[in-house]
């Protein structure tokens, strides 16, 4: 823990210090985040009163560096930086996730007492470390945690919300092994002339082929 005055270290040219990220359910509606960067780390707990891992897997998707392709200049910039609020018990934690360049993610935690009218922000951790190293640890812890606990036993121990963000999760899988985008196939609806009348579709034995694939 740091005072209010810590800065994102900036390692652009060293991006191999070690990266951990872990997430595991602590009980039901109750889970324990674990970020370490190098020598810097910080747990946090997290409550049923947020939707962490959508929110979390949303945000790392939104600062993919391929799909900021589609942006220049301040629209880049703009959607380069992505908020995460996880709420706790004691304390609440405010994640600012940054694709900076060059394959850099900086990373800035706050923590807060969401019960305040007006909480003071205070950060607690902030690193930089390579987005595509942080991404990797990330899809492997939540790989692990897929494997303990299954499908409907997250659903039931994270009671309250629409469960574990698959399409994300699948999403940031396939870039992790293509450095692509992954992308549907647009099927024209037979029977129907307007250019609207299309549909989506995946692989369903891909997609679930990424649900249970080893690290």
């Amino acid at each position: 823990m740091s005072n209010n005055n810590l800065t994102v270290k900036k390692n652009n040219n060293d991006m191999s210090q070690n990266v951990s990220f872990t997430y595991v359910l602590t009980g039901t509606g109750w889970a324990e985040a674990m970020i370490k960067i190098g020598d810097n780390e910080i747990k946090m707990d997290i409550s049923y009163l947020c939707d962490p891992l959508t929110d979390f897997l949303m945000a790392l998707y939104a600062i993919n560096p391929v799909n900021l392709m589609k942006y220049s200049g301040a629209q880049r910039l703009l959607h380069s930086k992505f908020l995460v609020t996880w709420l706790g018990e004691s304390l609440s934690h405010e994640l600012c996730l940054h694709y900076d360049s060059d394959g850099v993610l900086d990373i800035v935690i706050k923590s807060f007492d969401a019960d305040e009218k007006r909480p003071k922000k205070k950060i607690v951790f902030a690193d930089t470390c390579s987005y595509y190293e942080f991404l990797k640890a990330v899809i492997d812890s939540l790989s692990a945690l897929l494997s303990k606990h299954g499908i409907v036993g997250y659903a039931d121990t994270w009671a309250g919300h629409e469960g574990f963000p698959f399409v994300e999760f699948i999403k940031l899988r396939h870039y992790l092994e293509t450095g692509k985008l992954y992308k549907s196939r647009i099927v024209k609806l037979p029977g129907y002339k307007d250019a609207c009348d299309t549909v989506h579709c995946s692989f369903l034995k891909k997609d679930i082929s990424y649900l249970t694939q080893k690290k």
